[in-house]
């Protein structure tokens, strides 16, 4: 798949994951803005053009809704992109407008691209693993800084919504879902869409292909309990549902376990999860490597696992380790220039086995990701940021230029 036809294919994402009504009646005007004689919407669906939302609201229901999206006049990748507006001129305009019950999402990398989605309730962290979405640019786009590492840099300032690259708008009501994620690198029957409620988790196919993928998940789930393990997971109506738990997972623990208080704490936390594992695994003939940090809580001493989609057989359980400790280094760059990731490996006894590791995982990908699509972005990335400067640098840059021409005038 090209990157083009890729591009077409989810450029939905960024609606398709919204709880329409059942036969409800949408107006889709992301392409073109005419008047239409027909009224009473359920619906309607505009993007950048913000004056459309007064003209339309004559076409929706009392209780209709209208989901506006919309580049971010800040947002790092839109300092030449047209019909842009920062969250507070959008909020102006509503409250102009009288329009009082409204919502932000937050998708990423963009609107157009959409592979999570955020929310005012379910923002990010720095520690968050889905802070880190490629992007595909235009041909002729001209890309003056790493977006994709800076996105962590400025969520570490308490500014992701000041800088996101676009906004979704709920005008008229307010769902209850929290946050989105999809998996648009894999492979099709790989593909699915997780959304996150106030009250549970729902884990759905993107198509026809991926509805297999959920009776895997399925069968690892009730697997897993007869081994032992506390699964928040259940099957339901062709989807997986979690029950929702408040509170940080246990790999944003040790994130933060490592940052304030050092390795050898975050060893010991590690290390006892280990232990749980090895206690109700050891017998099995299959691994389950999604047992990781990042799907795990811990509460009143007990460990609860959620989203067991992977299960691989002929691979030793230490590849769950394996795993753990490279999404820690591969989400957060800033930890290998505290600690080395070759200590991880040295006190948990990796360092003899990590050929096979990494065989392990050279075996799950080409399983898994949509290689031909992967490829197409590490050519892109490798043109695209050969000569982009810091983020910090552009800023200062940009600031004493305007100066200079305030200066002439």
């Amino acid at each position: 798949m090209d990157k083009e036809l890729f591009k077409k294919e989810i450029a939905d994402n960024g609606i398709k994951w919204y709880d329409f009504k059942k036969d409800s009646s949408i107006l889709d005007l992301r392409e073109n803005i005419v008047e239409y004689s027909e009224k009473n919407f359920d619906y309607i669906i505009i993007k950048d053009h913000m004056e459309q939302i007064e003209n339309v609201q004559k076409y929706l229901k009392p209780d209709g809704v209208i989901l506006f999206l919309v580049n971010n006049k800040y947002g790092l990748a839109n300092s030449s992109k047209a019909n842009t507006y920062t969250k507070a001129e959008i909020e102006r305009t509503l409250r102009k407008l009288k329009i009082k019950d409204y919502k932000f999402y937050y998708p990423l990398p963009n609107y157009e691209q959409a592979n999570t989605i955020f929310s005012d309730d379910y923002l990010p962290d720095r520690n968050h693993p889905k802070l880190i979405n490629n992007v595909f640019y235009d041909e002729d786009s001209e890309v003056k800084y790493n977006e994709i590492e800076e996105i962590v840099t400025v969520t570490a300032e308490d500014k992701f919504i000041d800088y996101t690259n676009s906004y979704i708008v709920e005008i008229g009501s307010r769902s209850p879902i929290k946050f989105v994620s999809y998996n648009n690198s894999r492979k099709d029957e790989y593909r699915l869409v997780t959304k996150v409620y106030d009250n549970k988790v729902v884990k759905e196919a993107v198509n026809d292909k991926a509805k297999q993928h959920i009776e895997q998940i399925k069968e690892n789930t009730e697997n897993l309990t007869k081994a032992g393990f506390n699964m928040l997971d259940r099957y339901e109506d062709g989807k997986i549902i979690s029950k929702y738990m408040e509170g940080k997972t246990l790999y944003e623990e040790v994130i933060d376990t490592l940052f304030y208080e050092g390795e050898y704490p975050a060893y010991n936390v590690i290390g006892k999860w280990f232990r749980y594992i090895l206690d109700r695994c050891e017998k099995l003939d299959i691994t389950y490597i999604d047992l990781v940090l990042e799907n795990c809580f811990v509460k009143d001493g007990e460990y609860f696992f959620f989203d067991q989609e992977w299960e691989m057989k002929d691979v030793p359980l230490e590849f769950v380790l394996y795993r753990t400790i490279n999404n820690i280094y591969t989400y957060n760059s800033w930890i290998q220039g505290m600690f080395k990731k070759e200590r991880f490996f040295k006190y948990f006894h990796l360092e003899e086995k990590l050929d096979i590791m990494r065989e392990c995982e050279k075996k799950l990908q080409e399983q898994v990701v949509n290689q031909e699509l992967i490829n197409a972005y590490d050519e892109q990335y490798r043109e695209k940021y050969k000569n982009v400067v810091p983020f910090e640098d552009y800023i200062k840059e940009n600031f004493i230029q305007k100066i200079l021409k305030k200066l002439k005038k």
